[in-house]
């Protein structure tokens, strides 16, 4: 449980030790920042800052939701397996994030009416099916006992979120036509791509106990390999149709190489830590792909 000083301390405080320690804001902030404004370089090709701001505060939002979303569904696993995080030490009760769940959950579907009122209906409407698909996320899709027997399905079932979040952030950019143009889907298919991979090589340390169930540990070196090697694959069929292969092409290149010859030749070192680095920068260079082509390679 919490320290007796965490417990007294005011609301406020302990919501915000919570996200300084599971959801820092200005990180999440910079996170969102990149596809949103990508978007604007895709569909105009500058920056309009109004929307930039509202995006990003949007998208923002619904990354430090879905964040405190998985630490309640994640709540009896984290007791046993990571009991200093916030909730299993007493910070915040589970009780108290759920209500502030559903209150955000409200606001936020607030927040895409505002959206279509101001940036156009397909704004609105993208937001809104973002939100009712991180609902779905947070209640499993109703199969979760089933979810969670198939990880890599679980995986993808909730990563799927960024595809919306792109056709979103094209959408408030501007092109009320964004959910018919290949474009969206290949921003998409990069975010996606950076996201997923980062999620996988995130934790590659061999000698994580099965509980902690990472990729690497329940479908062992070369099955990992197999499923990075498809969501680099996306990145490169996206970011080619892009054309921001001049970009991404080498740091996915380098991201395979770099998984293969940790697993071929040093399976057991800790020069695992060296790739857990690269998948780092793989996500931001991503999730960034737009507007870093836009400033550095255009």
């Amino acid at each position: 449980m919490g320290s007796e000083d965490e417990r007294k301390a005011s609301s406020l405080s302990r919501w915000m030790t919570l996200f300084k320690e599971r959801a820092p804001i200005l990180l999440f902030a910079f996170i969102a920042l990149g596809p949103i404004c990508s978007s604007q370089y895709l569909v105009n090709g500058k920056i309009d800052v109004v929307r930039l701001i509202a995006g990003t505060f949007g998208f923002m939002a619904v990354l430090l939701l879905v964040r405190v979303m998985d630490d309640v569904k994640d709540y009896d696993t984290d007791v046993e397996v990571h009991p200093d995080r916030p909730l299993p030490r007493g910070l915040l009760t589970v009780d108290e994030v759920v209500h502030a769940i559903k209150i955000a959950t409200v606001s936020l579907f607030g927040l895409a009416l505002v959206y279509g009122i101001l940036y156009g209906f397909t704004a609105g409407a993208v937001f809104a099916s973002l939100m009712v698909y991180v609902v779905l996320m947070y209640f499993e899709f109703g199969i979760g006992t089933w979810l969670d027997e198939r990880p890599l399905l679980y995986g993808l079932s909730h990563q799927f979120a960024i595809v919306i979040a792109a056709a979103f952030a094209c959408a408030l950019a501007g092109d009320e036509d964004a959910l018919w143009k290949r474009s969206t889907y290949c921003l998409g298919a990069v975010g996606l791509s950076g996201f997923f991979a980062y999620e996988v090589c995130r934790k590659l340390d061999p000698t994580l106990p099965k509980k902690k169930g990472t990729y690497l540990v329940i479908y062992g070196r070369w099955k990992v390999f197999a499923i990075v090697t498809g969501t680099v694959a996306l990145g490169v069929l996206g970011g080619n149709l892009l054309s921001l292969q001049r970009l991404l092409f080498p740091l996915q290149a380098t991201l395979l190489v770099s998984l293969f010859t940790l697993f071929a030749a040093f399976p057991e070192s800790k020069k695992f830590k060296l790739v857990e680095g690269l998948a780092i920068v793989y996500f931001l260079v991503h999730v960034w792909s737009g507007a870093l082509f836009h400033w550095f390679m255009a």
